[in-house]
């Protein structure tokens, strides 16, 4: 509120008063933390943070938090009271902040990252620490879950000095494509008298 007042020397005098609304404003920032510890492989399932404060001076009201995620599958969102990604934080008063518990998918093979943003509905007189995009990503080489089987083919009963039959079945789970494979055997007890036969290798994924 604002008074004015005029006098003119005598007892009388004139007063006059307005009150002015202040514009509120409220300083929202958002910090995006990368828990997950790497290497990473396609398919694991990584966590982050999203800290969201509010440095005034007044209340935020109808934050908005969004996340847009590279390379990535967001499957779960906790705390804060998100449940999913966009959310709205109702009110944030100055000087508070809340975390938002993220867990995400790696989609595929290269860098992954994501870019989380937080607005509220009053004026912000510092925008620039609204959006944190850089320095808490990762990247992703490729791999292969390669496994062995072996089936002894002959049946028994079983001599000395007869032949036998083994097949060894090598499959790759993915979710890469697996290259040089080098498969070994460990003999006891026995004498390979033949080349093996390979089939037309077959890339198996599940």
């Amino acid at each position: 509120t604002n008074i004015a007042s005029a006098t003119n020397g005598s007892a009388m005098s004139n007063t006059d008063s307005r009150t002015v609304p202040l514009s509120s404003s409220a300083d929202v920032s958002m910090v995006k933390t990368l828990i997950t510890a790497g290497p990473y492989t396609v398919g694991q399932s990584i966590s982050f943070t999203l800290v969201v404060a509010n440095a005034g001076p007044s209340t935020a009201t109808s934050v908005q938090v969004t996340d847009t995620p590279t390379n990535l599958t967001i499957t779960n969102v906790s705390g804060g009271g998100c449940a999913a990604l966009p959310c709205t934080i109702a009110s944030l008063a100055s000087g508070a902040n809340v975390t938002i518990n993220v867990t995400a998918t790696i989609n595929s093979v290269g860098a992954f990252d994501n870019s989380a943003t937080a607005t509220a509905a009053q004026p912000d007189p510092n925008p620039s620490n609204n959006t944190d995009n850089t320095g808490n990503g990762g990247t992703t080489g490729a791999s292969a879950d390669v496994s062995v089987n072996k089936t002894l083919v002959t049946a028994g009963p079983y001599t000395i000095g007869q032949s036998l039959t083994y097949t060894l079945f090598v499959a790759n789970a993915g979710p890469s494509t697996a290259t040089n494979v080098q498969v070994t055997v460990v003999r006891s007890s026995l004498t390979v008298i033949g080349p093996p036969s390979v089939a037309e290798p077959v890339l198996v994924t599940r």
